[in-house]
């Protein structure tokens, strides 16, 4: 299972050069080196929209999430503007290209600008602006607005009324040096409405999440909800009035619970308030109900039918996610509870689920509606996490789509393609050099491929292949390649080539599904849950398979977190493994006996093939206070390597990288410590000459860091790798060519306008197949093997060899000597050391050591 804490950090501007990936590697990398005859692997998938916006001139805004591309186009800026016909605004792009910001939501400020919330100060054009700025139409800063420096950096809610004025709330205090607590009203130049404040007795005291407010139509007053307890110094929990001046509406006094969080508010016709809450809170005592009404003194609406669908809190100072139209009925984007169709709801005035309303939807992955927006025609404005809303389920799925008022897709629309980076889960090598890819992805170098993707020898896409595995509603995160060259693809989608299928496929060469394997991995009803996060392939053909499984059962389904499938499919009822046992990484020994890696201890065993546990394995625990084993490695003499999330392994420390013996006993000659404050690992590899590539997120506060690092064979960090990657990627897939050649898989972020998106790169090194000649390892041997009462040693006398020891298990030296000058042979007595393994340690003035294992009998 690979972690990649990933949310990445996308909230943070990327400001970092990537050595090697800006600049050419023979002057700054002098070993390693992306090789650039090998693609370029410029990899997109498609991105999320957290707010799509039309103005009230007809032009659109769309505020993304990861943007490295739209509409064919690099940009590194999350914000878009688009014509009314939908063509985007180079004028606008170009204006914005060198703002230093981070972008939360829009609103329109009328005559074509818009109010943009920041988190945190901003640089535009030179000028620092804080929590809110105007945006011209050319995507100038508003000379005429200026949000004076406060403590005004996060903004929740804005709203502009029809005089111009600008409602701002949000976790903040005060605003240039007067106090305003989570409510406040700016003039149309920035400036404070002083008297407004001032009337607001103290605004809003809050004890979590900034509020969010909405205007009465009929009379300007403001209705706030949050997680406020206090409002205009009166008690009131999560929902309060304002009237227009800014006073408390005393005649508005909803009783409520004190735990309440309200993220949406809004007002029907009637002058009805609606409220939803999150966090499995309630609004109402003795209701357990999300989504509630109030009458216009704050009376409880019993009237209004029950909702327990969760609406998604609106914070960002823009998007809205509870909507009501003109005749009552309700919009709402869904939050959490069962997920209807595309996640957008509409109920009757009544709060009934509203029949005329239909929405045809195929989300890619997990679906999230961030914003929505009427339109004055009764169309309705979605921005999300891409999903295809009424097309085909072969259609590249959109964060932003428009809905007709019955919530079919108006085909109208003009669909902006956004497009994120990239990212490769998982490869696997054939012999013919040819390389199978799967990963969150939906184009490779200009080409259509969709979650599984074959690559020939140079990196270009085989076409064929490619276009005849299409996978859709989810993606792959496991590869592995069978000897007869058909390959098992798993990981979490609902579809291969348009035909239903559970998360589990095998590919023909051809890039067909293999009609003749039948996972016996079932649906829930019509949903499919399964999720693998480790696949494996036994040497008699079996497989196996852990994860979230969704299996039959004598009286119905069965949940299961490791199953072992027959060749065809079927579930294989001789494998019978401890049914508390949860399995993050497998790998599958020559002998078919099967190591198995977890997030509970014992975090590394071995099965037998039968499933039951193998007796000839120590089963090693950690004793760090949180762990995972992502992976496991097998060294050719059979020792493991074990990766994943750690800082001890078996007593011995380690960052979260161990080894251990081919019995499972720690190897306390190897500890690595890798430089970070987060590191974790989702790849290994081991090169012919036994250093070790790593790879995951690794990020550090006070040194440099990056998400690929090398180590020696006893774990220290290899000084001649100079990696190419930086603390912002995230490195999910390592191998070694038989070339030399390094494979490395993830997301890598682009940095400069230029620059492709290395979700897949080859990497040139000189110490993979064997060590350079600056660190080439001093030659040493030792006989016999096994040893008895003797161990001769033949030193390299050239390399000055200084000192001799002998190791137990434990890491505890047993034995050792000095090394005469010019001594080349040398003879240990060890007759009287118990039998067993020892690690035998010489080290060498030039600065190494040569380190191997040895066994007395």
């Amino acid at each position: 299972m690979k972690q990649t804490l990933t949310t990445r950090l996308s909230s943070w501007p990327r400001v970092w050069l990537l050595c090697g990936l800006l600049l050419p590697f023979s002057r700054v990398c002098a070993q390693t080196q992306v090789d650039a005859s090998y693609g370029p692997m410029q990899i997109y998938q498609p991105a999320t929209a957290l707010q799509a916006l039309q103005l009230s001139t007809g032009e659109r805004l769309v505020l993304g999430n990861d943007l490295v591309r739209a509409d064919g186009v690099k940009t590194l800026q999350p914000l878009l503007r688009y014509s009314a016909t939908g063509t985007p605004d180079a004028t606008f792009a170009l204006n914005i290209a060198d703002y230093s910001w981070l972008p939360q939501g829009l609103t329109d400020a009328g005559a074509g600008r818009v109010l943009v919330t920041l988190f945190g100060p901003a640089t535009l054009n030179g000028q620092v602006h804080y929590g809110l700025v105007r945006l011209l139409p050319s995507g100038l800063p508003d000379p005429a607005f200026r949000v004076q420096p406060s403590s005004l950096t996060r903004v929740s809610s804005v709203l502009v009324q029809p005089d111009g004025k600008v409602v701002v709330a949000g976790n903040f205090t005060n605003y240039a040096g007067q106090a305003a607590a989570g409510i406040l009203r700016l003039n149309e130049d920035g400036t404070l409405d002083q008297p407004f404040v001032a009337n607001t007795a103290g605004g809003l005291i809050l004890s979590g999440f900034g509020p969010v407010v909405v205007r009465q139509p009929a009379d300007g007053k403001l209705v706030a909800g949050g997680s406020f307890r206090t409002a205009g110094g009166r008690a009131r929990s999560g929902l309060a009035r304002f009237n227009a001046d800014g006073t408390l509406d005393l005649t508005f006094a909803p009783i409520t619970t004190a735990t309440a969080l309200v993220g949406s508010v809004a007002v029907q016709p009637d002058g009805r308030i609606l409220a939803a809450t999150f966090n499995g809170t309630y609004l109402v005592p003795g209701v357990t109900q999300t989504l509630v009404r109030f009458s216009a003194t704050g009376a409880f609406d019993n009237t209004f039918t029950g909702v327990n669908y969760g609406v998604r809190p609106a914070f960002s100072g823009g998007p809205a996610t509870l909507l009501v139209q003109p005749d009552g009925k309700i919009l709402a984007a869904f939050g959490d509870g069962v997920p209807p169709p595309g996640h957008v709801l509409r109920f009757t005035a009544t709060g009934a689920l509203d029949p005329t309303w239909s929405v045809s939807a195929t989300p890619e992955n997990s679906t999230s509606v961030y914003s929505l927006q009427l339109l004055a025609g009764g169309q309705v404005l979605v921005g999300s996490t891409p999903q295809v809303l009424g097309g085909p389920v072969s259609a590249v799925p959109a964060g932003v789509n428009q809905l007709l008022s019955t919530g079919a897709l108006d085909t109208t629309f003009p669909i902006p393609a956004l497009q994120a980076a990239g990212q490769v889960e998982d490869f696997a090598q054939q012999p013919d050099g040819k390389l199978l890819v799967v990963g969150a992805f939906s184009e490779i170098n200009g080409s259509a491929a969709r979650g599984l993707a074959r690559l020939l020898a140079n990196g270009s896409v085989d076409a064929a292949y490619t276009a005849a595995s299409t996978i859709t509603q989810g993606y792959p995160t496991e590869v592995v390649l069978q000897p007869d060259g058909k390959a098992l693809v798993a990981g979490r989608f609902t579809t291969y080539n348009g035909l239903p299928v559970t998360s589990l496929v095998r590919v023909e060469s051809s890039g067909m599904r293999d009609a003749s394997f039948m996972p016996a991995l079932v649906r829930i009803g019509t949903l499919n849950t399964n999720s693998i996060t480790s696949l494996a392939l036994q040497p008699d053909g079996g497989v196996l398979v852990a994860g979230n499984l969704v299996v039959p059962g004598s009286s119905g389904i069965t949940f299961r977190s490791f199953q072992r499938l027959l060749p065809t499919g079927s579930i294989d009822n001789s494998f019978q493994p401890a049914a508390t046992l949860n399995p993050t990484a497998l790998l599958v020994q020559p002998d078919g006996r099967i190591v198995v890696g977890s997030y509970q201890n014992p975090v590394v065993q071995r099965l037998l093939p039968s499933g039951s546990t193998d007796p000839s394995f120590a089963a090693v625990t950690s004793g760090s206070q949180s762990f995972s084993i992502n992976g496991l490695r097998r060294y050719s003499d059979g020792r493991l390597l074990v990766f994943g999330y750690f800082d001890q392994m078996g007593g011995v420390s380690t960052s979260s990288v161990a080894r251990l013996s081919a019995t499972g006993m720690p190897d306390p000659t190897f500890s690595a410590a890798i430089a970070g404050n987060v590191v974790v690992l989702n790849a290994a590899a081991i090169q012919p000459n036994n250093r070790i590539l790593v790879g995951g997120t690794i990020f550090s506060s006070s040194a440099a860091s990056s998400g690929l690092v090398r180590l020696l064979p006893d774990g220290s960090a290899d000084a001649s790798f100079n990696t190419p990657m930086s603390p912002d990627d995230i490195v999910l897939a390592l191998a070694v060519q038989p070339d030399g050649a390094l494979l490395v898989g993830g997301q890598i972020a682009p940095v400069g306008s230029n620059q492709p998106n290395y979700a897949l790169a080859r990497l040139l090194d000189a110490s993979v197949l064997h060590a350079s000649a600056a660190r080439q390892a001093p030659r040493t041997e030792a006989w016999p093997v096994p040893a008895h009462d003797q161990l001769h040693l033949r030193l390299d006398a050239a390399s000055r060899p200084e000192q001799v020891a002998l190791h137990d298990a434990l890491g505890r030296v047993v034995m050792s000597r000095l090394v005469s000058a010019n001594e080349a042979v040398m003879t240990l007595d060890i007759a009287t050391l118990p039998a067993g393994a020892y690690v035998l340690k010489v080290r060498y003035a030039a600065g190494s050591t040569f380190v191997r294992r040895v066994v007395k009998n």
